[in-house]
């Protein structure tokens, strides 16, 4: 896609990443990927060499927004009583989490299912001795996944298969490790409401809910349910073995492609703007993850500060500039709530009860 290599990135630990990538829309089933070029791969290599899981939040798994309320709970533990609650465990089981980390989906699944015996995946050992000292954990297993003893009833992927170059292929060899009434759950952005997803460097595949369904039935799947409602900004397909396989690709590559031609815009137009607020005030930006990273890199010291509502953010810095609650923004300040825009639109009506500042949505 022309324009994306004029764009910083960002690495999917909330680091700063030179601009200079590639961006695609496949012809024929309009998935959204990043080139499987030597150049994108050594990129990753050197990404991942230094990675440091949830390096922005102290190494705790990051809050995810839960609703209007403003209330935050971590990704895990949403996505574990969503899946009680639909029916999907039963009392007893084994699960095993691929792309792990340090654990931290463990301890929230063990908070709904604590009879369960959990295991772990992960590409190296790093974190293994944190991982088989929590409670439950059976093992962290390092390498193929075709070594891994077993069946499972059930097969989390959290925020990993955008990272894999084949996704249907991956599923497959997935499903093969599955019991017979056990299931596959992956949870992935949607870059169809978050634009900020395109700009993570690492990501290889991009998912709208139409290519997340058509990767799991192309790999085999049953699907169960493959829901945008889960969680904001996020895709949630659960699925079983034993599926007919994907018979017709689902979506056209027109719309995806006007899709991101459109995200791409909106992108280039949210620095102009940014760089404009700032000639009327103090400029801040709202969000301390990917799209304050990323925003950071964009406007650099046109940014004075940084707002988030998670206390445990209040105090520390983001690119040198403090972080601060909502109600301690300057008076006279333009803030920019860089945010998906499904989520700045829920937040702003909260914000502007500071009156003391003006807060922007991002340009539509």
């Amino acid at each position: 896609m022309d324009g994306f290599e004029a764009l910083t990135r960002v690495t999917s630990d909330c680091k700063p990443w030179p601009a200079g990538g590639q961006l695609a829309v496949c012809g024929g089933c309009g998935t959204v990927q990043k080139p499987l070029t030597a150049e994108w791969r050594a990129e990753c290599d050197a990404i991942y060499t230094g990675y440091t899981i949830y390096q922005m939040w102290g190494g705790q798994e990051q809050p995810v927004f839960a609703g209007a309320d403003g209330a935050a709970a971590s990704r895990s533990s949403q996505l574990m009583r969503k899946l009680a609650d639909a029916g999907f465990l039963a009392d007893t089981g084994r699960m095993l989490d691929v792309g792990c980390g340090s654990g931290t989906l463990f301890h929230s699944f063990r908070a709904v299912r604590p009879n369960w015996t959990m295991a772990g995946s992960e590409l190296g050992d790093q974190t293994k001795a944190v991982v088989e000292a929590i409670p439950g954990v059976e093992a962290l297993y390092v390498g193929p996944l075709a070594d891994i003893p077993g069946q499972f009833d059930l097969i989390t992927l959290v925020h990993c298969l955008e990272h894999v170059p084949d996704p249907s292929a991956f599923l497959r060899e997935l499903s093969k490790m599955l019991t017979p009434t056990g299931v596959i759950v992956v949870d992935v952005p949607d870059h169809t409401r978050n634009p900020y997803d395109l700009l993570i460097a690492d990501h290889c595949t991009h998912f709208s809910r139409t290519t997340l369904a058509d990767a799991a039935e192309a790999g085999g799947l049953d699907l169960r349910t493959c829901t945008e409602d889960w969680i904001a900004k996020e895709l949630v397909m659960v699925g079983r073995a034993g599926g007919a396989g994907l018979t017709e690709r689902s979506a056209d590559p027109k719309p995806a492609e006007a899709t991101v031609r459109g995200q791409l815009d909106r992108l280039a137009r949210l620095t102009a703007v940014a760089k404009q607020m700032a000639a009327k005030g103090p400029l801040g930006v709202f969000g301390t993850s990917i799209a304050g990273t990323w925003l950071s890199r964009e406007l650099g010291d046109a940014v004075q500060f940084f707002v988030d509502e998670d206390p445990g953010r209040h105090g520390r810095t983001l690119a040198g500039k403090p972080i601060l609650a909502p109600s301690a923004a300057p008076s006279g300040a333009q803030v920019l709530i860089g945010l998906a825009p499904e989520v700045a639109s829920l937040i702003k009506p909260r914000v502007d009860a500071f009156a003391q500042a003006t807060w922007h949505l991002p340009p539509a």
